[in-house]
């Protein structure tokens, strides 16, 4: 019995140090932040979709933090979003004070063989996503194109942001899978700039155009009919879109089909928010929790119904799922892939 007596009081002993070993952990994740800034870093310019997104986001996402700390939007365009996605794997803080609002097109890259991706998806630790950037291509009415087989005997001009953007990489595709023509002016920042080059003529079509971004920038441009939807890239319709013609409907096989899943289903996981590959535990574990309420939180959702923001949210879970079912497909879709939209 003395025996028994002395175990069990080991055992509590034993108990009540990991107790206070937890609480203590607790309470310290519990007052990191407190006076410190974090960094949103979202790899565009102001005004975009991105960017009016990640500022509608960062004002409640803070609320949720214990220690409140202050948090500030940070724009760095570049290579439609890789300069961003390369920061965080490279040189952003990895206590917790910095994360990225990943745009999709740039979670294939390393998978696709570009070699400015100087990151890896897989390690990134995702908080979760807040949309569904369901995709279109628009064009200017004045350009009398209706249809993506127009496009086979005249070429317009696409604008873009940069090599590893969707405004890029969904225009080669088209051209590799349907045989359109098109001609792809780079170098603006942001689908902001993209927006306004179209309005004024200096190009005549983009794609890469999310469904949030249609609510939010070319809402106007779209009713009064000086710029129309000339396809959508989603793998099931959207009723939003309308009777726009779907590019899978026009695909010819299989393969083209899983092909373009590749190319066109990471859109699925927009403005999905991730940290840095070594940051601790006990931070993500915080992060994530605040990320979850904040999704939850009444005044943001209606901040953002009143803004005609719409939200299609995922758990970090999921977004890492579908990452590594990207980096599964077989390496004959993967070659057919890299060579449409990949860079040697």
């Amino acid at each position: 019995m003395p025996c028994i007596r002395s175990n069990r009081r080991h055992i509590a002993g034993v108990a009540l140090a990991m107790a206070a070993s937890c609480a203590a952990a607790v309470a310290q994740e519990d007052t990191f932040f407190r006076g410190k800034t974090v960094s949103m870093i979202i790899g565009f310019g102001p005004g975009g979709g991105y960017d009016t997104y990640g500022r509608a986001f960062i004002r409640h996402f803070k609320n949720h933090i214990p220690g409140r700390p202050d948090i500030v939007l940070q724009n760095m365009p570049g290579a439609g979003g890789l300069v961003a996605a390369n920061f965080l794997s490279k040189s952003a803080k990895s206590d917790g004070t910095a994360m990225v609002m990943f745009p999709p097109a740039v979670l294939i890259q390393p998978l696709l063989g570009n070699k400015n991706a100087q990151f890896d998806p897989r390690k990134v630790h995702w908080l979760g996503k807040l949309d569904f950037d369901g995709m279109a291509c628009v064009i200017r009415a004045e350009s009398g194109v209706h249809h993506l087989s127009d496009l086979k005997d005249r070429e317009i001009a696409f604008g873009s942001s940069g090599s590893g953007s969707n405004t890029t990489h969904h225009v080669v595709a088209m051209k590799s899978l349907l045989g359109i023509k098109a001609r792809i002016v780079q170098g603006y920042k942001g689908s902001n700039e993209i927006t306004l080059a179209l309005r004024r003529g200096e190009v005549g079509a983009m794609c890469g155009v999310a469904y949030s971004n249609i609510h939010v920038q070319l809402r106007d441009d779209l009713a009064n009919g000086s710029i129309s939807l000339l396809v959508q890239l989603t793998s099931k319709p959207l009723p939003e879109f309308g009777s726009v013609e779907n590019i899978y409907d026009l695909l010819q096989n299989e393969e083209d089909h899983a092909v373009a899943t590749l190319v066109f289903k990471p859109n699925e996981f927009g403005k999905a928010v991730g940290l840095p590959s070594d940051t601790p535990q006990p931070r993500i574990d915080v992060l994530r929790r605040a990320f979850e309420e904040t999704i939850k939180d009444a005044q943001f959702t209606g901040e953002m119904e009143k803004a005609n923001m719409p939200l299609f949210v995922s758990s970090g879970k999921e977004i890492a799922t579908a990452i590594d079912q990207f980096y599964a497909m077989p390496p004959k879709v993967v070659a057919r892939a890299k060579e449409i939209v990949g860079e040697d």
